[in-house]
């Protein structure tokens, strides 16, 4: 019996549950079953089901749900839609999701990680289609994505990048971070920012250029902290105006203090200001209020180390992991050490 040129069936493939496939230049089952080298497997473009995880109030880009959805729509059988806003967002349901299509800023992308890494492993292989909506959105700009996505992606799901995360030891509450850990001016700003009260109408770029002035005041009047490190058999003890972690190449107020840093490599970069290059920190925070055109060789005042593994230690009245301040502690003790491909982003 002869097959049409064109089958649709069954199947689970790459550990991924999809709803069908199309089978082209099939001449009959034989060719199917005995000859599977010349068929080609293609995925339909509107045969995936995808899960949209949507925080509508980030940033000041008002995306809609349901212009998403209709941007998603042509891709998929099936769309389900999740709002971060909503109590008990966090019990979704990923089984035979294909495809995470998350529009949020990078506090977004953390809770929602936090959820997905106490689940299942396999679940993590799920690409995860990042579409920025916060104020700094330094994780999509770590990776080059732009703010306007185009919603294109290859039907195969495999232009992802890898995104490692970095496992904590030693910290209550925390078990994990995206974009980094440490002690310095910057859980300070998150602190000040914290208190200060949202200005109604405020742009994204307005409130970033605020926070850049809280930052450059908190650097000029900081006291350094002191802080001991152990990383990769390497020992340094020290004062710092930033003893820092990074996942990513960019912190807070999209301060670019590891340009080379890449969250897939396997690599961590620890990021080291001392007080002596406190003028040159100035400078370029300064230069980034100017808007001026051009880049500024962060290397003149940061010291970055590649590191796999790290141990901290500090007496510092604050710290901070990723977006939370960590304070009232009498000494900080603790470890942190890759987990690589922890996420696929598209």
């Amino acid at each position: 019996m002869r097959l049409p040129a064109t089958f649709m069936f069954v199947i689970t493939y790459n550990h991924i549950s999809l709803n069908k496939f199309i089978f082209i230049g099939m001449e009959t089952d034989a060719d199917l079953f005995l000859n599977p080298e010349k068929t080609i497997l293609k995925l339909s473009p509107c045969m995936r089901k995808i899960l949209v995880v949507h925080n509508p109030t980030a940033g000041d880009e008002a995306q809609n749900k349901a212009d998403l959805i209709a941007k998603l729509k042509p891709h998929a059988v099936d769309v389900a839609y999740v709002s971060t806003d909503d109590e008990g967002w966090e019990d979704f349901l990923v089984d035979d999701v294909n495809l995470i299509a998350l529009c949020g800023g990078d506090g977004t992308l953390r809770k929602f990680a936090g959820v997905m890494l106490e689940r299942n492993k396999k679940h993590l292989d799920i690409p995860i289609y990042l579409i920025p909506a916060g104020t700094a959105n330094n994780i999509a700009t770590t990776l080059n994505l732009g703010s306007a996505r185009d919603f294109k992606f290859q039907d195969d799901l495999k232009n992802y990048q890898l995104f490692d995360f970095g496992k904590i030891s030693g910290l209550t509450d925390f078990d994990y971070f995206l974009e980094g850990v440490g002690f310095g001016f910057f859980p300070e700003l998150i602190r000040e920012m914290n208190e200060k009260e949202e200005i109604p109408n405020e742009s994204a770029d307005e409130k970033l250029h605020r926070t850049l002035g809280v930052c450059r005041n908190i650097v000029e009047r900081m006291d350094p902290v002191k802080v001991k490190i152990k990383c990769d058999g390497e020992q340094i003890k020290d004062k710092f105006l930033l003893a820092e972690v990074l996942n990513t190449k960019h912190i807070g107020p999209n301060l670019e203090l590891a340009p080379n840093g890449n969250p897939g490599d396997g690599f961590m970069d620890l990021i080291l200001i001392t007080p002596d290059k406190r003028n040159l920190l100035l400078d370029y925070i300064d230069h980034l209020l100017s808007g001026k055109e051009g880049e500024v060789d962060v290397h003149k005042f940061v010291k970055v180390i590649k590191v796999k593994k790290v141990k901290m230690k500090s007496k510092a009245q604050i710290m901070h992991v990723d977006d939370t301040v960590i304070r009232g502690e009498n000494k900080y003790k603790f470890k942190l050490k890759v987990r690589e491909a922890g996420l696929r982003i598209i």
